[in-house]
């Protein structure tokens, strides 16, 4: 963590969450020096009809940024689903409704300049997470969120950084927002393959698996690490009961690439696009 912050502060942000344990956030920097963390009394909950506001503006502009950056997955589609399931895993939850708001925020904007770089900015040294943070955390502040409640939305978004192993969600909603973020395999097999090859297409060539079957791995190795981010409320969902079945569709692939008929176009333009076409 900076040294900008007392041993008192450090203590106090590592409290709220690990995930927050360095701010690249200005602002929400300069805020916590000044004002300190704000107790839970001062949260704002954001209403129902504004968080539809809300959802409407951000989902626009990603729109916009698809324009430029033209991902296969990591898109305003990828974004809404994300924003969708924090809806299922929370419907009925005993979490504070200002809570689940911050998760709802976090899904909005935790892939907001994914693979878009603004030539113009400053951030373009840090993660896409860590930049989506910073973007994040000026809207909070805009709205109105307590420094508590924009450190919260920090380290949510720091929470769904794939590539880095030492990251892990720390908190209840981080771990609700990690699954819905991994939720696509609740989809049908067929569309969970298909987005898993988006994934892959978003990749450099020369960095994708070798072939089929080292992709199919690849896959299995995935559902792994999301076996271990279920959470109760995915559970009560039934969702690991899906996860099992994409399991068993990988195991199925990897013994026969044709035991399915519909899956046999999909198998083969996901081998186009590997380095070795086997």
């Amino acid at each position: 963590m900076p040294k900008r912050f007392t041993k008192t502060l450090k203590q106090e942000i590592i409290a709220v969450t690990a995930n927050a344990v360095t701010i690249e956030a200005t602002a929400l920097v300069t805020d916590i020096q000044n004002k300190g963390i704000a107790p839970r009394e001062l949260d704002k909950c954001i209403s129902y009809t504004e968080m539809l506001g809300i959802q409407k503006e951000i989902l626009n502009k990603l729109k916009e940024f698809d324009s430029k950056r033209r991902l296969p997955y990591h898109n305003v589609k990828h974004s809404r689903s994300v924003f969708n399931r924090v809806v299922q895993l929370t419907r009925g939850s005993d979490l504070a409704r200002s809570d689940i708001q911050l998760i709802k925020l976090a899904a909005l904007f935790h892939d907001y300049v994914h693979g878009f770089s603004f030539s113009h900015s400053k951030l373009k040294h840090l993660s896409f997470e860590e930049q989506s943070a910073v973007y994040a955390d000026k809207y909070g502040k805009k709205i109105g969120l307590s420094t508590r409640q924009r450190i919260v939305v920090y380290g949510l978004i720091i929470s769904t950084t794939f590539s880095k192993p030492h990251i892990n969600p720390d908190t209840r909603l981080e771990k609700i927002l990690v699954i819905a973020d991994l939720g696509g395999f609740i989809n049908s097999s067929k569309d969970w393959l298909l987005e898993s090859w988006q994934v892959t297409q978003e990749i450099p060539f020369s960095h994708r698996p070798g072939n089929l079957k080292q992709w199919l791995r690849e896959q299995e190795r995935f559902l792994d690490y999301v076996k271990m981010r279920l959470t109760p409320e995915s559970i009560a969902l039934g969702w690991h009961l899906a996860l099992e079945k994409k399991f068993s569709v990988i195991k199925r692939l990897m013994k026969n690439l044709s035991y399915y008929k519909p899956y046999v176009p999909l198998v083969k333009k996901i081998r186009q696009t590997l380095p070795t076409a086997v």
